[in-house]
């Protein structure tokens, strides 16, 4: 009983005190007797139904992430085809023409051919000159 009280007795020993509290002064019999009928007791089956919770609770959240993970991929899809519109691409043949035009404007005027004759020709080389 001392080391009940201190604190140090182990499960064991609660157990056989409670078996015994007969012999105990009345002091201590009561405090048994109160720990004996208020003793929470589990039932059979405890651990299956945790489990079984527990699983269900689990696929519950992966299935409900996959849905959520394929609502906002399906939105993103949307959004993109809406933003960056790649159907839209093609040209007419004027707005080619116009940017072909734009674009030999900024190369500068277009200088002439000057006429060029051969001083020398061989197989490998060949020189020109320009006048």
């Amino acid at each position: 009983m001392k080391r009940y009280n201190e604190g140090d007795s182990s499960q064991k020993d609660e157990k056989y005190l409670i078996e015994n509290r007969n012999k105990l002064n009345i002091k201590e019999k009561t405090i048994f007797d109160f720990i004996q009928q208020n003793k929470i007791v589990t039932p059979a089956n405890f651990n299956e139904t945790q489990w079984e919770s527990f699983t269900t609770k689990q696929k519950q959240k992966k299935r409900n992430r996959y849905s959520y993970i394929s609502i906002a991929a399906s939105i993103l899809i949307v959004v993109s085809v809406f933003l960056f519109k790649p159907f839209d691409q093609e040209m007419d043949i004027a707005e080619k023409q116009a940017l072909l035009n734009e674009a030999l404007l900024m190369l500068g005027p277009v200088e002439e051919e000057t006429t060029q004759t051969i001083l020398y020709e061989d197989e490998l080389v060949i020189i020109y000159t320009s006048n």
